[in-house]
């Protein structure tokens, strides 16, 4: 229970969470309508939203990533869990759903089995799983889809408790392998769809920024533990 006393702090968390998320939210906003504006290779609303929320879903979860690197620049161990970063994923990951979800209206007239599977049965397809570049490619984007649901789920002070620290925080280094698949399926996609060249260059370096930052964290890491 509450006390007088623990109330006036509850509120105030709260609060500045909201602010926080609010701030998010609006800044998301704003990216994704840019990238929409921007983005008139096709005269496709799905094609619009989906390049939108794309890449507004890749700001959000590589600015996850870049804050442990950034605590470390600090000489400060990065913490198991804050709430900044639970937020930025959450956020990056609902963004993530929303581009799955306008971009397997892009192409095969938005027949979503099309994106994973061969329709065709003239027996040039013996395996009817789609295994050429672009099914590789969605169905990397699936994995990754399939993580980032599982970390939203896992991503509550329940979890947490309920796995123990070291657990949970394993479990959400899983965070790493979706955000690997994430970059190979925007790159791929984007080259094999001949995308604008400046929308390949804003992928790479985002990609680029963040690798250079865990590879500083890794570095600085080690040299903590060594200290």
């Amino acid at each position: 229970m509450t006390t007088d006393l623990e109330r006036p702090a509850r509120v105030g968390y709260w609060m500045r969470r909201l602010r926080r998320n609010v701030a998010v939210a609006l800044a998301s906003a704003a990216l994704t309508l840019v990238v929409f504006r921007l983005a008139t290779d096709k005269n496709s609303l799905a094609f619009k939203w989906s390049m939108a929320t794309g890449y507004a879903s890749v700001a959000l979860i590589g600015s996850a990533l870049l804050l442990g690197p950034w605590w470390l620049s600090r000489s400060r161990r990065s913490p198991v869990s804050t709430d900044v970063r639970r937020d930025l994923g959450l956020w990056g990951a609902a963004f993530a759903l929303l581009h799955v979800a306008t971009g397997l209206q892009v192409h095969m007239g938005g027949d979503m089995l099309n994106y994973f599977f061969y329709r065709s049965r003239d027996g040039n397809h013996p395996i009817p799983v789609r295994l050429d570049p672009f099914g590789v490619t969605n169905w990397t984007g699936l994995v990754a889809t399939l993580l980032l649901v599982f970390l939203v789920a896992i991503s509550n002070d329940r979890a947490l408790r309920g796995l123990g620290a070291r657990r949970w925080k394993r479990w959400q280094q899983s965070t790493y392998i979706a955000a690997v698949l994430i970059a190979l399926h925007g790159v791929v996609f984007q080259l094999m769809d001949r995308r604008a060249a400046p929308f390949i260059v804003a992928l790479v370096m985002a990609i680029a920024v963040v690798l250079a930052f865990q590879l500083y964290g890794r570095r600085r890491t080690a040299a903590l533990r060594d200290s």
